[in-house]
């Protein structure tokens, strides 16, 4: 296998998308929809050197496009949307047609320098993998963090707090586990993450309570346990229970490191849910692409004993099949246009493009599904008339119809 990070990056997306270079061995069009611009660089003590060419850049200034810093390895990715790019090198004039760009990584906090200008904070933009437009991009995806300007220097407890600040759910909950001074700080970041999660959730915590009451749409309590060892060795389960009975709970749930082998089989005997913070992390990961109902988790929380990554096997098929169900959409409306055809020949020139292009076959029943949903009165996109379908709209003014649909429905004076 190739250890180029670009080639690795790009063989992970390939199983689940539609990449094409346009030109050079930079610029990939994704999906058709997104344009990936990479860039790569060594790591020279925990700093990396960049060149981004401002004419080639600016071509596609108006398109979606992202720019992938890959710093070193596949696995630490700072994506740059271009609108954020521009922003940042406002002002600034590119040396030799390129924009010189330094990032420097420090206690897994990210900054990235303009040459003549200062520095942003850009921790919340590693491996942001989301390429849609900016209209439909999920709420969690960051902005470019605080600017520096350059001279402008900190003390220490401004530089904790600003890591404090930006570093990412997953990483503080990670953090936080492994801090048995401070557990009150990973009960309150537990209670968010279940927030993330769709419950709603009270935190308790003090001496005699209970740490985190989940009060719906599952009724259920959370105990924290912060360790600075590498697992759990103690849980009084006579305690938790009472909790459990006192505020009629359906569901025990104890959230740490680890937990040591005689801890599991105790919780097997005592009908306790043990969550590793992995196991959270990864739920946390998953929903940000997918957004996952509490019901979809629910069934995590009537095991008894440890929760594995296996267990959560089917949430990522879950995740799966809604990307391809996305990508079915997208190509429905591509193979359509203002010609009314019935759905046999629909289904046709779809079959023809999948062979071809040795993508997926779209079933009927999905091809029905997706009609209907086009044709559904928010996004009236498809018109149907004695049998037969098209698009009431160019593919670009359907692109801009979903965008309006979508930027309504968030709408906060909606």
């Amino acid at each position: 296998m190739s250890k180029n990070p670009k080639a690795l990056f790009l063989k992970r997306f390939e199983d689940k998308h539609t990449i094409k270079r346009i030109y050079g061995q930079s610029f990939y069009e994704l999906n058709s929809s997104a344009i990936l611009y990479f860039r790569f660089s060594k790591a020279h003590k925990n700093q990396f050197f960049f060149g981004v060419e401002s004419d080639d850049l600016l071509k596609h200034k108006e398109n979606n496009l992202f720019i992938l810093f890959i710093c070193e390895f596949d696995d630490q990715i700072i994506v740059i949307p271009i609108e954020d790019f521009l922003d940042m090198v406002e002002g600034t004039k590119p040396i030799s047609n390129q924009w010189k760009v330094l990032i420097s990584k420090q206690d897994n906090v990210y900054m990235l320098r303009i040459s003549g200008k200062g520095k942003y904070d850009i921790t919340k933009n590693l491996n942001q993998f989301d390429f849609r437009p900016k209209e439909f991009r999920t709420a969690t995806l960051p902005t470019i963090g605080e600017f520096t300007p350059i001279g402008k220097k900190r003390d220490k407890k401004e530089q904790r707090e600003e890591i404090q600040n930006t570093q990412q759910l997953e990483d503080r909950l990670a953090m936080s586990s492994s801090d048995s001074k401070h557990p009150i700080i990973f009960e309150k970041i537990v209670s968010e993450a279940f927030e993330k999660l769709g419950f709603k959730v009270k935190h308790i915590g003090g001496p005699g309570n209970t740490d985190v009451l989940v009060e719906s749409p599952i009724r259920g309590i959370i105990d924290c346990k912060s360790t600075a060892g590498d697992s759990l060795t103690h849980i009084n389960f006579a305690r938790l229970k009472r909790h459990k009975r006192e505020n009629d709970a359906s569901f025990l749930l104890v959230i740490s490191v680890n937990f040591d082998r005689a801890v599991v089989k105790d919780a097997e005997m005592e009908e306790c849910t043990l969550m590793p913070v992995e196991v959270l992390r990864e739920v946390l990961f998953l929903s940000r692409n997918y957004t996952l109902s509490p019901f979809e988790i629910e069934h995590l929380f009537k095991k008894a004993g440890l929760i594995t990554l296996a267990d959560i096997e089917c949430l990522k098929a879950k995740e799966k099949d809604y990307r391809k169900y996305i990508n079915s959409i997208l190509r429905v409306i591509k193979i359509l246009d203002f010609r009314p055809r019935d759905l046999k020949e629909i289904k046709g020139r779809l079959d023809y493009e999948s062979e071809q292009k040795e993508q997926i076959e779209i079933k009927e029943e999905e091809l029905k599904e997706i009609l209907n949903l086009l044709l559904s009165p928010i996004l009236s996109i498809v018109e149907k008339s004695n049998g037969t379908f098209s698009l009431r709209y160019s593919y670009l003014q359907t692109v801009e119809k979903l965008k309006n649909v979508i930027k309504e429905l968030l709408s906060p004076n909606n």
